[in-house]
């Protein structure tokens, strides 16, 4: 996913656009106990605020088989996004807070 398709993702799930991505949720509790060493978790940062903006935080990581599972924020929406290599990034759930 590249950052145009991303920003349209954004808005469609804040509401800003007309409702095209079907209803979910991320509850960043289900990742709560991330066990990621924390340079690890500084490099998924990193990869985030490069993929997603300057806007964009971790609120949680977790290793899953063959990728990671994040869930970011910004403005307080969240994302549940998926990666396997911290460079190409697909976003599974998104809600408002």
């Amino acid at each position: 996913m590249d950052r145009r398709q991303f920003i349209i993702t954004a808005s469609v799930a804040s509401g800003a656009l007309p409702g095209v991505l079907p209803a979910g949720s991320c509850e960043g509790q289900q990742f709560a106990k991330a066990t990621l060493s924390p340079e690890y978790l500084g490099q998924v940062a990193n990869a985030v605020r490069v993929n997603f903006g300057p806007g964009f935080r971790v609120i949680s990581a977790k290793p899953q088989t063959r990728k990671l599972a994040a869930v970011i924020e910004n403005r307080g929406n969240r994302f549940l996004v998926v990666s396997t290599d911290l460079k190409r990034w697909e976003i599974v759930t998104s809600t408002d807070l």
